[in-house]
């Protein structure tokens, strides 16, 4: 997810409404993030200019005899990404991925879901797509926006635009998948020469396979090249991700570098034939370990960013999630989270030890069971270390200290209807998780200030670049009475630039950053005299 832009409009939001409410002391306490989020924009896919495959990427996409044919493919100056053309129909095969255009800009699949062509369209893509919720299941009856087709370069004269009808099913809960119910019936999209994809039956092999991406990214790219692309890329392996405050299962590893903005929900296939086996849902940039943008990898070593790398969510099965009227339903053979569950009244721990889970279960569910352990250690999907079933009216706050140790730490609950675990219980397959972190490392960066002349004063801007510049305090003054050491008189930022009139010139700012742990920066000083 490429998310400078977006990390700070977040981040600004949240210390608007919460950051900026703790004590205006010399230290502010930590802040957390919210379980649920939902932004205006995409969080884009978007890898570090330096980064490198870990494997090379192959030269071709041989497919079956009874697939479609190869791609026809133009280069484009990224290394192994193509444009796709369709000018001659020669690769309508990939008419039904287009650009989703609602609450985020991504890319998505028009999908096989029944033979019934009377029965509804439905299209697969990220639930971060429709919104950012860490657990549970997100259903929108009604929803806007439009899903694009024939998203060729050459052809987008011919652009077929659909809209969206509702979400029957969205989640970040372990997979990163939505649902898209269109405006449409199956043999309405394809009397227009759509062409749906089947969802693949069985998972990938995932010691270096051969795999390919086709997407339809919105940004990072030159404004001409945003259409259909086509990466070559190869798996490497199968691993368990935390990136924020979601936690992603089993996802696979992969070389692909050609994600950008709207590249999230794209489609990756096999070289050997054309269902989807997964979709694409985040690739590692940035420099704040596990935070937005920076996935880490889940090991017994704890939780680690693995640059160079891009992630996608295992998608084999879903077909199954369709009645046979070919509409969504949660049936017994559906590999996803269940709508009912317990949730978390409360943000996800960050900050400092000591620190607590403080979080209050509520929903319908009368019984729990739930545990605790270091990321990377304790395994959510795993029966060893649950507690007993526990009485949600007895017991709905979970307010175990969380280790003093830095790092990353996970919060385990299933529920159920009964006292004794049996089959209405909530699938090991699914826990609920909240994500803690204990923070005691300074900001990576130092303070960012911008000054601005205003001819008769200077005005002073503190940039903030979340999570390693959230919060700041100032102070300035004579340069002779001003000590950037002494904690006093240091005041916080509250994002309206302080001003410093000529006639106080020359002056000494001091300033100070905190990270959304609440880690301070050593203090910046800067001298600033009549002629800045």
């Amino acid at each position: 997810m490429n998310t400078k832009f977006l990390l700070s409009l977040f981040l600004s939001f949240t210390c608007l409404v919460a950051a900026c409410t703790q004590p205006s002391v010399p230290s502010p306490t930590a802040t957390a993030t919210s379980e649920t989020a939902s932004p205006t924009e995409m969080p884009t896919l978007a890898p570090s200019a330096t980064a490198e495959p870990t494997v090379a990427p192959t030269e071709s996409v041989p497919l079956t005899a009874t697939a479609e044919p190869a791609p026809e493919v133009t280069p484009t100056e990224e290394v192994n990404a193509m444009l796709v053309q369709n000018g001659e129909g020669q690769n309508a095969a990939w008419s039904g991925i287009g650009r989703l255009n609602a609450s985020s800009t991504c890319t998505a699949s028009f999908i096989v879901t029944s033979t019934d062509e009377s029965a509804p369209a439905y299209a697969l893509s990220n639930g971060h797509c429709i919104e950012w919720q860490a657990n549970g299941v997100v259903t929108l009856p009604e929803y806007g926006g439009e899903l694009v087709f024939n998203y060729f370069v050459d052809t987008q004269e011919t652009q077929i635009s659909v809209p969206i009808k509702s979400v029957p099913y969205s989640t970040m809960q372990g997979f990163d998948v939505a649902f898209i119910e269109l405006d449409a019936t199956i043999g309405e999209l394809k009397a227009q020469g759509l062409v749906p994809l089947a969802i693949a039956d069985t998972p990938l092999p995932v010691a270096d396979g051969e795999v390919f991406v086709i997407g339809a990214p919105s940004s990072g790219l030159p404004q001409e090249e945003t259409f259909l692309r086509l990466e070559h890329c190869r798996l490497a392996g199968q691993v368990n991700l935390i990136e924020f405050n979601w936690h992603f299962d089993d996802t696979y590893r992969n070389s692909c570098q050609d994600i950008f903005g709207g590249s999230s929900g794209s489609p990756l296939f096999s070289a050997e034939d054309n269902t989807i086996a997964a979709v694409i849902n985040t690739t590692v940039e940035g420099i704040s370990a596990c935070y937005l943008g920076v996935p880490c990898e889940l090991s017994a070593d704890g939780a680690r960013p693995n640059p160079g790398n891009s992630y996608a969510i295992p998608v084999h099965g879903l077909a199954n999630c369709f009645n046979e009227s070919g509409e969504f339903a949660l049936t017994d053979d559906c590999p996803l989270p269940p709508v009912e569950q317990l949730t978390f009244d409360s943000l996800s721990p960050l900050g400092q030890p000591p620190l607590t889970w403080a979080t209050t279960l509520t929903g319908t569910l009368p019984y729990y069971r739930y545990k605790t352990g270091s990321a990377g250690d304790v395994d959510c999907r795993s029966a060893e270390n649950y507690s007993d079933p526990i009485a949600l009216s007895d017991a709905p706050v979970i307010d175990d200290a969380i280790p003093a140790e830095e790092g990353f730490y996970l919060l385990c609950v299933l529920a159920g209807q009964t006292e004794t675990i049996d089959d209405t219980w909530q699938s090991l397959d699914h826990p609920t998780v909240m994500i803690a972190e204990i923070d005691t490392t300074p900001p990576l960066l130092e303070p960012q200030v911008l000054l601005r002349d205003r001819g008769d004063a200077q005005e002073v801007n503190l940039i903030f670049d979340p999570p390693e510049l959230s919060d700041y305090i100032f102070k300035f003054g004579a340069p002779d009475t001003i000590d950037c050491a002494d904690e006093a008189d240091y005041q916080r930022f509250r994002r309206i630039p302080p001003i410093i009139e000529n006639d106080q010139l020359p002056a000494k700012l001091c300033v100070i950053a905190y990270d959304n742990a609440g880690n301070p920066t050593e203090p910046l000083e800067q001298l600033i005299s009549a002629d800045e």
